[in-house]
């Protein structure tokens, strides 16, 4: 008799473990966040139930800001995963450190020296849409991408740059970066701003 009971109830968790198979997957296939469908394959966000999608900015001038949809962890994007899908959208090595100053609405972002910006080398295979002939314009395009898409992201916020924990004057770009000056409030003609 035991038998039988054992043998019926082991069927039973196995008729209701393959029927909660089923449902989970068809749950799971309905709640999955919807990709943006001028968003090409290659930077689609991966659609998982936790993640939030935001936007990249990809700046190569005022008049040509393309933007690109990624995933986030639910509830919190900061520049690191801004930095990180920038890198995976382009190519680029977006190798940052970041503090965020919620006193005085600011995000300190340190540029490290694997960084592309810092080394000015693009990758050694360029990405077709992302791809630089002088290592002015991969700076620029990488400065103003990621300000642009911090702004978006996390709001009005002022970003400060340095390079490797000093200032960005190394970089010659012909523009003098003052630590004490948020990026966005430089001028000089070549940082395009949002």
């Amino acid at each position: 008799m035991k038998k039988f009971l054992l043998a019926g109830i082991a069927i039973v968790l196995a008729l209701a473990l393959t029927a909660c198979g089923t449902n989970s997957g068809d749950s799971a296939a309905s709640s999955s966040p919807a990709v943006s469908p001028s968003a090409s394959p290659e930077a689609a966000p991966t659609a998982a139930p936790n993640m939030l999608i935001g936007t990249l900015c990809a700046v190569f001038s005022a008049d040509d800001i393309r933007e690109v949809d990624f995933g986030y962890e639910e509830g919190i994007c900061t520049p690191l995963d801004i930095a990180d899908a920038l890198s995976e959208l382009t190519g680029l090595n977006f190798d940052i450190s970041y503090e965020i100053d919620p006193a005085n609405n600011a995000v300190i972002i340190d540029w490290l020296e694997t960084s592309s910006l810092a080394t000015g080398q693009p990758p050694e295979v360029q990405d077709e849409d992302y791809f630089f002939f002088d290592v002015v314009s991969l700076r620029w395009f990488m400065l103003n991408s990621m300000y642009t898409s911090i702004r978006e992201n996390l709001g009005d916020m002022d970003v400060f740059y340095s390079v490797n924990g000093g200032d960005m004057n190394e970089l010659e770009l012909d523009v003098d970066f003052n630590p004490a000056i948020a990026y966005n409030k430089i001028e000089d003609t070549n940082v395009v701003f949002r």
